[in-house]
């Protein structure tokens, strides 16, 4: 704990300004959350894991059908670019996976999808203008049985306009179903948000140096309290903290604590966590320093 603070005081002084280039479109947020396009919105979940990032990401999930058999899946997506900045006529390349990790049930499916702005987006019930200024495609990515596991489709991004245009996204679609009978229901979906011209600073992000000394402290304590074994429901209100305080530091990636904290909540023991937690904390400068310069 002691090292992340010294850390966090330290890194308050290295944040720079970048130059302004031509005209491009520059990535501010990454928005994610339990999408609004089909029935049963009520049942749908969080993931079980969710790490995203400007390099691709990683979503694993479960499906339950009514006779109590579950399917475990992963599903990828890759860049062969870092997707902070998209410059017009510039095509970004990848690939989309899903696996299915175990489980062997049947009558249900699962997939990955990408979309660009033109499509629309309804995450967290939000609708947003569609610009129709980044095509983004691939084709359907499934894990559904033992002949599709790890099937991958290439991707691609590009700003397909004469000129750059004020606002943009792509969207990232990842959804389970079973038969109609059957009520679970995964919808999940990533939105790459962007701006014209816009960078990552130290003005735009207004990362807040107090904030993150305290987001240190707040980890250190979960670390120690998971060491202690202390109750679930006491480390999910450290959790909370943690978040809010990422959030007002304004560059801090808080996929790791949501999930943490969504299995907390319904774990028995808290020591069960500690591996992971120390091994984040001890990430966390060097995550802190590539995501906040």
């Amino acid at each position: 704990m002691k090292t992340l603070n010294l850390f966090s005081f330290f890194f308050c002084f290295v944040i720079y300004y970048n130059n302004a280039q031509s005209d491009f479109l520059g990535l501010v947020s990454i928005d994610h959350g339990i999408a609004h396009y089909s029935y049963y919105d009520s049942d749908k979940r969080a993931p079980k894991l969710i790490k995203v990032d400007a390099q691709g990401g990683v979503i694993e999930t479960y499906l339950k059908l009514d006779d109590g058999c579950i399917e475990n899946y992963r599903f990828t997506w890759k860049f062969n670019k870092n997707v902070s900045k998209l410059v017009l006529g510039e095509e970004v390349l990848g690939t989309i996976s899903g696996q299915r990790m175990s489980g062997s049930c049947y009558n249900n499916t699962a997939y990955i999808t990408i979309s660009g702005s033109n499509n629309g987006s309804t995450l967290l019930g939000n609708t947003r203008p569609a610009y129709g200024s980044l095509s983004a495609y691939a084709s359907r990515a499934h894990a559904i049985n033992r002949n599709n596991n790890n099937q991958s489709n290439p991707l691609s991004i590009e700003i397909k306009r004469s000129s750059v245009p004020d606002e943009g996204y792509f969207t990232i679609r990842i959804a389970s179903t079973t038969d109609a009978s059957n009520k679970d229901v995964f919808d999940y979906e990533i939105r790459y948000n962007y701006k014209k011209n816009f960078t990552q600073t130290n003005e735009n992000r207004t990362v807040n140096c107090f904030g993150l000394y305290d987001f240190g402290v707040t980890i250190g304590m979960l670390e120690y309290g998971s060491l202690k074994n202390d109750k679930p429901s006491f480390l999910v209100g450290i959790i909370d903290n943690s978040i809010a305080l990422a959030k007002g530091v304004g560059c801090i990636d808080t996929s790791y604590l949501e999930s943490l904290k969504s299995r907390l909540s319904v774990a028995s023991s808290s020591k069960l966590f500690y591996a992971e937690i120390s091994s984040y904390r001890q990430r966390l400068p060097a995550e802190i320093l590539s995501n906040c310069n």
